[in-house]
């Protein structure tokens, strides 16, 4: 008997890459941090450092560096396309959640591995 003909493979597109953008400066004088979301682990860890504590929750990696005054809980979920985790949630706690608020905790952050 005759096997049926198999059905072609399927191609996925390939993601975009993704930029970081900057977010606005808290003051004058100050150089921007790139926002993290949307970059790579390996990405986030030459911005930031190392994470202050890292933990694996379902299908995600979820990192979190604490500065001062402020703490930045990074999400990163498996991207298939690309073999990487890249984060896609980043919340920033004891902030006024205003950008200039999450800036100076990013620059807080930064500075550690400057």
């Amino acid at each position: 008997m005759p096997l049926a003909p198999r059905p072609a493979p399927r191609t996925v597109p390939a993601s975009p890459p993704v930029v970081a953008t900057p977010l606005p400066p808290p003051g004058p004088g100050a150089a921007p941090v790139a926002d993290p979301q949307g970059l790579s682990e390996d990405e986030v860890t030459r911005l930031l450092g190392a994470p202050d504590r890292s933990e694996v929750e379902g299908p995600s990696h979820v990192w979190t560096y604490a500065a001062a005054s402020c703490t930045l809980r990074l999400t990163f979920f498996l991207d298939v396309n690309r073999n990487a985790y890249f984060a896609l949630d980043r919340r920033f706690i004891g902030t006024d959640g205003g950008a200039a608020a999450a800036q100076a905790c990013l620059q807080r952050i930064a500075a550690r591995v400057r």
